[in-house]
């Protein structure tokens, strides 16, 4: 994957998670990035991240709308509606990235020892 235009973030566990779009936290500090390359992420009610082809934005009732290309512009009007340029889509639990970016090493680690991967994790993070 291509990550030159992404954004990254760590999550609870100081793990790096990048996305070919926008990362955000959810309420149980797990990263979650869009799949669209520049694509949009925004936490929606009850702190789930919804992601889109485009920025993405929550509304005055939680919900979370995305413009539908990066073109496009989204903004929340005086009334609290998401409004876009040319066409909003509603935002997509599916459309995020929810895998973690592991070091090449701890990925071995885990395969050889799934049981001990928190210790061994933390022992790779120590050496660095």
């Amino acid at each position: 994957m291509n990550v030159s235009y992404a954004a990254c973030k760590r999550d609870f566990m100081g793990v790096m998670q990048c996305g070919a779009g926008a990362c955000k936290i959810n309420s149980q500090g797990q990263v979650h990035c869009s799949k669209f390359k520049k694509g949009g992420a925004a936490v929606g009610k009850q702190g789930k991240v919804f992601c889109g082809p485009g920025k993405c934005l929550k509304d005055k009732s939680g919900q979370v709308f995305c413009a539908s290309s990066i073109q496009d512009d989204i903004i929340i009007n005086a009334v609290g509606k998401a409004r876009c340029d040319k066409k909003c889509v509603l935002g997509q639990v599916q459309a995020c990235k929810t895998e973690a970016q592991l070091p090449e090493q701890v990925k071995e680690l885990i395969k050889e020892q799934p049981a001990q991967q928190g210790e061994h994790y933390q022992r790779l993070q120590r050496v660095k």
